[in-house]
């Protein structure tokens, strides 16, 4: 709907506070609304309610997505990590090209093994000398007894 109103109806102190010139002619529009102002604002609430519920089931999803996609890395390190066995300690983890936190974290995990690797290396190489430097005296030992034992008559 539409009026107009000719500038003979509106005073000089309404033109102006409207912002209009005296001699203008306005055209006022006036929209007619299928619903109350409350109607329209519990079908907006819930528009809005069911826009909030639907937009936050999608962000959960892409974040799950997002973090099992770049959490890939780590699991394919951990899986390698956990074979690692004491018969074979040699096994080293693959470093990922990315140069991240995850490169850093697959370079920790080959020096810890290393490490691991040269422990066992040095305690397999003293329990050998170990038992080589045993053996002299044992052998000694066990001569003399049985030298003691093949003649009683010459040991004390």
């Amino acid at each position: 709907m539409t009026a107009d109103i000719w500038p003979d109806e509106l005073s000089s102190d309404k033109a102006a506070a409207l912002g209009v010139a005296a001699d203008a002619k306005l055209r006022v529009y006036v929209v007619v609304l299928p619903y109350t102002a409350e109607a329209n604002i519990k079908i907006t609430d819930r528009v809005l309610l069911r826009a909030g519920i639907v937009s936050l089931v999608l962000i959960a999803a892409v974040a799950y997505f997002a973090v099992r996609i770049a959490l890939r890395p780590v699991e394919t390190i951990r899986v390698l990590t956990a074979s690692v066995t004491a018969s074979d300690p040699r096994e080293r983890v693959t470093v990922p090209a990315t140069g991240h936190e995850i490169t850093a974290l697959a370079t920790t995990i080959n020096s810890t093994l290393q490490r691991l690797d040269d422990a066992a290396a040095q305690q397999r190489r003293f329990v050998a000398d170990a038992a080589h430097e045993l053996r002299s005296p044992l052998t000694t030992l066990l001569a003399s007894l049985e030298v003691a034992l093949a003649y009683p008559e010459r040991t004390h």
